[in-house]
């Protein structure tokens, strides 16, 4: 995916469910490829020339928009592994890093289930979300 995309909605500028539609079939991919059971899961990041420091605001906002019905878990899962593998993409702080690990590989953690992303979105409490 062109990692501006993502840049786009933490910026307010696409929507999730377009942001959905344009990652659909590589998330399509990433999914099928998941389903395997030792098989390699497609991720492609375009070139990027530009560095993007990633909000708790930012996966707060991922987070609603699964809970919103906007994102599934599967799209929710290959934005942050997007998010990991990209050299532009940076986070805040060490408790992001482990959230942002913990919906990145939900095989070692916990399933994406929305109790898990409502709780992740409590613990980002307090901090500005899109309107649904």
């Amino acid at each position: 995916m062109y990692s501006e995309k993502l840049i786009e909605f933490f910026s307010d500028k696409i929507s999730a469910v377009s942001l959905a539609t344009a990652i659909g079939s590589e998330v399509e991919s990433f999914r099928l490829a998941r389903s395997k059971k030792g098989s390699s899961s497609p991720i492609y990041v375009g070139r990027e020339d530009f560095e993007y420091s990633v909000t708790k605001g930012d996966v707060k906002n991922l987070c609603e928009s699964y809970l919103n019905g906007e994102l599934n878990e599967w799209h929710l899962q290959y934005l942050c592994n997007v998010i990991e593998l990209s050299d532009a993409f940076t986070l805040e702080d060490d408790e992001l890093v482990d959230t942002i690990f913990l919906l990145s590989t939900p095989e070692i953690n916990y399933p994406i289930t929305p109790t898990l992303v409502r709780d992740i979105s409590k613990n980002l409490q307090g901090l500005p979300t899109r309107p649904a």
